[in-house]
């Protein structure tokens, strides 16, 4: 079961399925490295970064809005899946 988050028909369950695969592979592992395209959307890059830091108590998401309502609920007691990320910019 995957999370789904979207912005604009964008969905981010590749994102998703990846981070947590990586987190069973290296489950002390707490930095993660983002990068995007010059032209990638901020909205976009927003979403993955949220997408990978936290693992909510949900499995699944409708839509973006319903994945940053449950992120805010959660605030600080959302368990941490990579608490650091470094965002890196391609040109």
């Amino acid at each position: 079961m995957e999370r789904v988050m979207g912005i604009g028909g964008i969905f981010f369950k590749a994102a998703d399925k990846t981070s947590l695969a990586v987190k069973a592979q290296f489950p002390d592992e707490k930095t993660i490295n983002i990068g995007a395209d010059m032209d990638a959307p901020f909205e976009v890059v927003v979403s993955v970064i949220d997408t990978v830091r936290f693992k909510l108590p949900q499995a699944s998401y409708p839509d973006d809005k319903s994945f940053r309502a449950a992120l805010k609920a959660s605030g600080s007691k959302a368990n941490p899946l990579f608490p650091a990320v470094v965002f890196v910019v391609a040109e």
